[in-house]
């Protein structure tokens, strides 16, 4: 099932949970699936966690992962950088749900 190509309904069956692990092709310029992807995600209203693998692999990642982060207020979600506990090349969190606390 191609999830970029399906309905936004249908895309709600697929995605009725309230964490999803999004670890695709770390080129969000280039190959835009991640951009598209999250796009998708708010146009569903999405309301659990999105983890992002690889936030700090690339210089491509780096500045999705910046867009994401400055968004933030204006998308109604929460970023939080859990590289210290997650992926040495980098892990993200997106909280739509308003849900997560992270203690240092």
């Amino acid at each position: 099932i191609d999830l970029m190509s399906i309905s936004g309904e249908e895309l709600k069956t697929f995605l009725g949970t309230w964490f999803v692990m999004l670890d695709t092709f770390h080129l969000p310029d280039t190959k835009p699936f991640e951009r598209g992807f999250f796009q998708r995600m708010i146009d569903i209203e999405f309301s659990g966690v999105i983890a992002l693998d690889d936030i700090h692999l690339n210089s491509e990642m780096e500045k999705w992962w910046k867009e994401l982060q400055d968004g933030a207020e204006k998308g109604s979600y929460k970023t939080y950088d859990i590289t210290k506990v997650g992926h040495a090349t980098g892990t993200g969190l997106v909280d739509f749900s308003g849900k997560v606390a992270i203690k240092e």
